[in-house]
């Protein structure tokens, strides 16, 4: 039983340790997603968006992304879509729904373009 002791105290201060080192990451974390929104509007303003930005003493690039980003195909977003499609070709047989429904439902995704800092090891 002494070492059941040992281990679910051992246990219980490894997690103490987990949830102090998650609380700092997280503050960290906050910290980037602010410096980097302060960044992304200086560069934005500057038209710095194509630089590459060289970290030298660090060996690191730092440059921005743009990535599309689509919204995700939720249920209800399914039914909103097939409706719509419906009450828009509601005069078309049913070859031409079985054709073009799902080429309806991508273009009619909201598509959003996220910018980014990106590090690459030099």
């Amino acid at each position: 039983m002494e070492n059941f002791g040992l281990k679910i105290t051992e246990w219980t201060k490894n997690d103490l340790e987990i949830k102090t080192l998650q609380k700092q990451l997280n503050e960290k974390k906050e910290q980037n997603k602010n410096l980097s929104n302060d960044l992304l509007i200086e560069i934005q303003e500057k038209n710095l968006n194509d630089n590459i930005f060289k970290i030298s003493s660090l060996k690191q690039d730092v440059f921005v992304r743009q990535t599309k980003v689509s919204d995700c195909l939720s249920l209800k977003y399914l039914e909103f879509c097939i409706t719509e499609y419906f009450k828009e070709n509601s005069d078309k047989p049913n070859s031409f729904h079985l054709e073009n429904l799902l080429t309806y439902i991508k273009q009619k995704r909201t598509v959003k373009t996220k910018t980014s800092l990106e590090i690459k090891s030099i």
